[in-house]
């Protein structure tokens, strides 16, 4: 009942075309069918910069008079000759069925007041789908910062967190990775939070908001019996655009709880529409998850939509502003959670949960290191508005898993090493995951075995590199993965885009100037496969200790001291489309004349006098999990012109 094929797609030959195939990728029930494609093949949608329609019914004189055809685009390729060549004729069409298949849409204010036609366009967005695949950087940036925390990425910004002489970071810092000019922004954006924070968040496109996490001593807060100390849990909501109090929170700064002293060893974050979800872990000291706390909110409001949820996991990614989906460690499952009109009365979390999916027996284990989600970008419940020219579609989007766990089996022992820590990373696809959540709503089944529905929307492997999380590895529909070995490996990027998958399952494995790229297990028969990528492994090699990615950008993130932070972006410059530029720079000219990667620089031994050696002397900084980076560290990163 619950068994999907992601991948089937209706045909009776094979396309002759991209065109072809990206016609097909069209949904009749996708909002872009929604204005008509007239006779001359053009809609009523303009050029200059506002969101374009795809057509949904299309108009033809026949013998005099006006004829309406619907097309059903899974039929494309039987049309009559006539109606195929006036669909195949309509660019706007071709560009919205364009869209469709790579799992993007256009972002019109990036395209506001710039003569880009829709010809143009399509170039530009099938250059950048090449490029990923291909691994096809243009320039290299550097840039030197110094840090305390762990970064994070979003669609159209890096964040840091900023110290001053050593202390505890009081600010955000930041820099733009897409739109503007050809040259990178020379300094960082500084926001101020004027207290030491230990986690944030952000909502930048939907809400032009940035969320601080506090957990500092509160002395007014009575001792008990147990505990004799406490820090306050809370939140603090400003504009990212000017770093002020955010107008749309009743509470500039919100508390959530009084936490024992030195309880809290890691915390996460993340805001969607109205929702703020929040949680909070505990560690053994041994380093396994000990208790973890789940915390829901209106932020606008100030109010709970939840009492305080215990031992539900630490992981948590939002599928649309109202399905939560939480990792449950306990029951080795997944369980799915819908979220309450805002204004209701707080109730306990079990009472909101719709369905469960049963996980595999191999992560079935006593002793968890590290159970986390990621999936980038969240769902929004308004608009967007940014600087890069495409975004990734949440309702497509992976969603990211990563189990750590500890426990001797036979069943591991392949994967198993002297300490008995696997790692496993599986990937769900959001929207047929969506669609087996939107069936058992119906069917009112609470828990769906593994069998029902993992091999269909779902694969899973070994964990390459656990050590760091997987917190901004995944945009869209790719994933970004390099080894941890302490030697330069290559970077491996993961597509899970089922139709890219579809048109390169029957070839065999191909290499590009900079990649190899094949279909991992292609020619495996069997009807419960795990669901199909395709895996671009780079030629060039990097030592990297962890690695993130945005729409147009990948980050190489070194924390030893002095090793360069490399983003390799992977979009045209303008200049070169104008010019009508078809050739990309291979990857030795972009190290020439921008920077070299990793392998190739210089970089200068540990000074026990330096600033670096000094902090690490003067102590790690208390309650920050990656205390570890509170060093110098060099960044480059690759992107070309902004769109």
């Amino acid at each position: 009942m619950y068994k999907h094929s992601v991948c089937a797609l209706p045909q009776t030959r094979t396309p002759d075309s991209d065109d072809e195939l990206d016609l097909l990728s069209l949904n009749k029930t996708h909002h872009s069918f929604r204005s008509a494609c007239t006779r001359d093949g053009c809609n009523d949608s303009s050029v200059d910069g506002r969101v374009l329609k795809g057509p949904r019914k299309l108009y033809r004189h026949v013998g005099g008079g006006k004829t309406r055809v619907t097309v059903y685009p899974t039929g494309f390729l039987d049309l009559p000759p006539e109606i195929y060549t006036l669909v195949s004729g309509c660019a706007h069409m071709r560009y919205r069925a364009k869209q469709d298949r790579a799992g993007v849409e256009e972002n019109h204010y990036a395209f506001q007041g710039q003569p880009w036609t829709i010809p143009e366009r399509m170039a530009k967005l099938r250059d950048l789908e090449k490029r990923w695949l291909e691994f096809r950087p243009t320039t290299i940036h550097k840039l030197t910062i110094h840090n305390t925390g762990f970064p994070k990425v979003t669609a159209d910004y890096f964040l840091t967190p900023h110290h001053i002489n050593g202390e505890s970071s009081k600010a955000i810092k930041y820099i733009k990775t897409s739109g503007g000019g050809c040259e990178l922004e020379s300094t960082f954006t500084v926001i101020d939070f004027t207290k030491p924070f230990v986690a944030f968040g952000t909502a930048i496109e939907e809400h032009d908001l940035i969320a601080a996490v506090y957990l500092l001593h509160d002395p007014t807060k009575e001792s008990t019996e147990d505990t004799s100390s406490f820090n306050s849990l809370d939140v603090q909501f400003l504009r990212f655009s000017v770093g002020d109090a955010h107008p749309l929170a009743s509470q500039p700064t919100l508390h959530i709880a009084h936490l024992a002293f030195d309880e809290v060893d890691e915390v996460h974050i993340e805001i969607v529409g109205k929702t703020m979800a929040l949680s909070v872990v505990d560690r053994d000291t041994d380093g396994q998850i000990g208790w973890d706390t789940v915390y829901l909110y209106d932020w606008q409001c100030g109010s709970p939509i939840i009492t305080a949820q215990s031992g539900c996991g630490h992981g948590f990614a939002f599928l649309t502003p109202q399905i939560l989906l939480i990792p449950n460690r306990h029951h080795n499952a997944l369980d799915v959670f819908r979220i309450p009109p805002m204004g209701t009365t707080p109730c306990k979390l079990a009472k909101l949960k719709i369905v469960s999916f049963s996980l595999p027996e191999n992560l079935n284990r006593s002793s968890h290191y590290l159970v986390e989600c990621f999936s980038q970008p969240n769902s929004r419940e308004f608009g967007v508005s940014g600087y890069a020219p495409f975004y990734n579609v949440a309702d497509k989007a992976i969603v990211r898993f990563l189990y750590v766990i500890n426990e001797f089996s036979e069943e591991l022992d392949i994967y198993s090493d002297e300490s008995g820590i696997q790692g496993f990373d599986f990937f769900i696809l959001r929207e047929p995951f969506m669609r087996l959540i939107n069936q058992s709503s119906k069917s009112k089944l609470r828990t769906i075995k593994w069998s029902h529905w993992g091999p269909w929307c779902s694969h899973m492997v070994k964990a390459i590199n656990h050590e760091h999380g997987c917190a901004g590895t995944a945009a869209g529909q790719r994933i970004v993965i390099s080894e941890n070995n302490g030697s330069p490996t290559p970077i491996r990027i993961f597509d899970f885009n089922q139709y890219t998958v579809h048109a390169y399952h029957d070839h065999q494995a191909t290499n590009s100037t900079n990649a190899s790229i094949h279909v991992p297990g292609a020619n495996t028969c069997s009807i419960a496969k795990p669901v199909g990528y395709i895996e671009t492994v780079s030629h060039e090699k990097f030592k990297f200790d962890s690695i993130m990615i945005n729409n147009q950008n990948i980050f190489g993130i070194k924390l030893n001291v002095r090793v360069p932070r490399c983003a390799i972006g992977l979009q045209k410059t303008c200049q070169a489309l104008e010019h009508g530029e078809q050739d990309v720079e291979p990857l030795e000219r972009c190290r020439q004349a921008g920077a070299a990667l990793s392998p190739s620089v210089n970089i200068p031994e540990d000074d026990e006098g330096n600033e670096e050696a000094q902090l690490r002397r003067d102590g790690d900084v208390k309650g920050r999990p990656w205390a570890t980076v509170l060093i110098r560290l060099s960044r480059s990163w690759l992107r070309g012109c902004a769109y």
